[in-house]
C-alpha cells in the first residue's frame, strides 16, 4: 500500500459537480440546464438521469436512451433497471425482460431480478416471475416480492409449497426476523386461498415453537386472522394462555381495535383491563380519542405520560389537544410534568421542544423561538443554533434570510447539500454551484 504523507492525506477531496439527483431535478424545473447538462457529459449518473426523465416527459425517447446509453455500457445496475423501465413504457416488454436478465449480476442484481419479476407479472407472465425468483426464496425481500406480484395468477399453490419448505424448523433452520417475513408470506398466501385455518395454524406453531420469544408480527397477525373468522373467544382464550411469554399485550391491542372500529368502544376499554402501565394507556388513549372522547383520552393516558416520552404518548396525547384547539390544557400539561424533569437536561430540552411546538400552534411563534435559543446548549455560531434560527425563519416567511445564517456556521457535506439546494430556489444558483463544486477536506 502506498505511503501517504500528511500533506497528502489533508488534500482536500475533489467534488465534481457536486450535483446530487435533488439538486440536478431542482436546476431544471427552474429553468437552469446547462449545470446538469454539463455534469451528464462528465459521466455524471443523477444528472444524466434527471435529464433522461425530463426527455421522458418530453416523448423523446431517443433522447433518453442516448443520455442512459454510456452508464448502460459501464455495467451500472441502475441504468439497467431504468432503461428497462422507458422500454416497457413504450410496450417493448421483450426487450425490457431481456435487458434485466442479461445483466451480469454483482451489485445490484437482486434489485434487477425483483425489477425482471415485478416487469413480467405486470404483462401477465407470472410463470417468469415465478422462475427468476425460485432460486432467491430464502431472501426475505424476494418472498414479499413474490407473493405480492403473483397474486390471482394461479400459482398460490406451489408458492405456499415453497415458502413451506423454509419453516419446517421455524427456530433454527431460519434467522428471527427472516423466519418472520416467510411465515406471514405463507398466512398470505394460504389466506387468499381461502385456507386461513391453516395460515392460522401456521402461525400458532411458529409462536408455540419459540418460548422465550415474543414473535410481534405472528402474533398480530394470528389476531387479525382470527378475528376476520369471527373466532373471538379463540382469541380470547390465547390472551389468557399467553400472559406470561407476552404475547397477550400485542393480541389484545389488536382484538380492541377491532372492537372499537365496530362501534363496541366500552367492550374495548373492559379488555384493556387486562393491560397494565403504558400499553394499557398507549391502548385506552388510542380508543377514546378515535371515538371522539378527548378529556377521557387524556386522563386514560395521564398515569404513563413521563418527560422523556419515550414511547411517544406525550406526543400524541399534545397532538390531539392541538389539533382541537386545547392548546392551554397542553401547555398546563406541559407544566406539570417539568416538575418531574428533576434536573435532568434531556428531559427539560424534550418538554420544551414541545413547550415550542405548542406555542407554535397558539400563534406564539416568537415566543417558542425564544424559548428555544434560551437553552444553555444553544451557542450562537453553531450548527443547532443555524438549524433553529433557520427553521424560525422560515415559519415566519423569512426563508431567504435563513442562507446568509447557514452560511455563517461550519457545514457538514449534508449541510452544504442543503444549503446550495435553499440556495437554487431563491435564485443564488452561481453561489449554491460553487458551495457543491467546493472540495471537502479528506476524512
Amino acid at each position: 500500500m502506498k505511503n501517504t504523507t500528511d500533506p497528502e492525506r489533508s488534500a482536500p477531496c475533489p467534488r465534481g459537480s457536486g450535483l446530487t439527483y435533488a439538486h440536478a431535478r431542482l436546476l431544471l424545473e427552474q429553468g437552469h440546464p446547462g449545470p446538469v447538462q454539463a455534469a451528464a457529459s462528465e459521466g455524471e449518473w443523477a444528472c444524466s438521469l434527471a435529464l433522461a426523465e425530463e426527455a421522458e416527459a418530453r416523448g423523446d425517447w431517443a433522447g433518453a436512451e442516448k443520455l442512459i446509453a454510456p452508464h448502460l455500457a459501464a455495467g451500472r445496475w441502475r441504468s439497467v433497471e431504468v432503461a428497462a423501465g422507458h422500454l416497457e413504457t413504450q410496450g417493448r416488454v421483450d426487450e425490457a425482460l431481456a435487458l434485466l436478465r442479461e445483466h451480469p449480476g454483482g451489485y445490484g442484481e437482486r434489485n434487477l431480478r425483483v425489477a425482471y419479476a415485478q416487469t413480467a407479472a405486470r404483462h401477465g407472465r407470472a410463470d417468469e416471475a415465478l422462475t427468476a425468483l425460485r432460486p432467491y426464496l430464502e431472501d426475505a425481500w424476494m418472498v414479499r416480492t413474490l407473493v405480492e406480484v403473483t397474486e390471482g395468477h394461479g400459482h398460490d399453490v406451489e408458492i405456499a409449497e415453497l415458502i413451506e419448505s423454509l419453516l419446517v424448523e421455524p427456530a433454527t433452520q431460519c434467522g428471527f426476523d427472516r423466519g418472520t417475513t416467510h411465515a406471514l408470506a405463507l398466512c398470505q398466501v394460504l389466506d387468499r386461498q381461502g385456507r386461513s385455518d391453516e395460515a392460522a395454524r401456521v402461525l400458532r406453531a411458529r409462536i408455540d415453537a419459540m418460548p422465550g420469544y415474543v414473535l410481534i408480527g405472528e402474533v398480530e397477525e394470528y389476531a387479525r386472522l382470527l378475528i376476520r373468522q369471527g373466532r373471538q373467544a379463540e382469541l380470547l382464550a390465547f390472551t389468557a394462555d399467553g400472559t406470561e411469554r407476552g404475547h397477550a399485550e400485542h393480541a389484545i391491542q389488536i382484538l380492541a381495535a377491532e372492537l372499537a372500529r365496530d362501534g363496541r368502544v366500552d367492550e374495548a376499554l373492559d379488555l384493556t383491563a387486562a393491560l397494565s402501565g403504558t400499553p394499557r394507556a398507549s391502548t385506552r388513549f388510542s380508543i377514546l380519542s378515535r371515538a371522539g372522547r378527548i378529556d377521557e383520552a387524556v386522563a386514560a393516558a395521564r398515569p404513563a405520560l413521563e418527560p422523556w416520552d419515550s414511547g411517544n404518548l406525550l406526543f400524541s396525547v399534545l397532538d390531539l389537544l392541538a389539533r382541537n384547539g386545547r392548546v392551554a390544557q397542553a401547555l398546563a400539561l406541559l407544566d406539570e410534568l417539568a416538575t418531574d424533569t428533576q434536573g435532568d437536561r434531556d428531559a427539560e430540552e424534550k418538554v420544551n421542544s414541545y413547550r415550542s411546538w405548542m406555542l407554535r400552534e397558539d400563534g406564539r411563534e416568537e415566543e417558542a423561538f425564544a424559548l428555544l435559543l434560551a437553552d444553555p446548549d444553544v451557542q450562537e455560531g453553531t450548527w443547532y443554533w443555524a438549524s433553529l434560527v433557520t427553521h424560525h425563519l422560515d415559519l415566519t416567511g423569512r426563508s431567504a434570510e435563513a442562507i446568509d445564517v447557514l452560511l455563517s456556521v461550519p457545514q457538514s457535506d449534508w449541510g452544504r447539500s442543503s444549503l446550495a439546494e435553499r440556495m437554487i430556489k431563491h435564485g443564488r444558483v452561481e453561489e449554491g454551484l460553487a458551495l457543491l463544486r467546493a472540495p471537502l477536506p479528506a476524512a
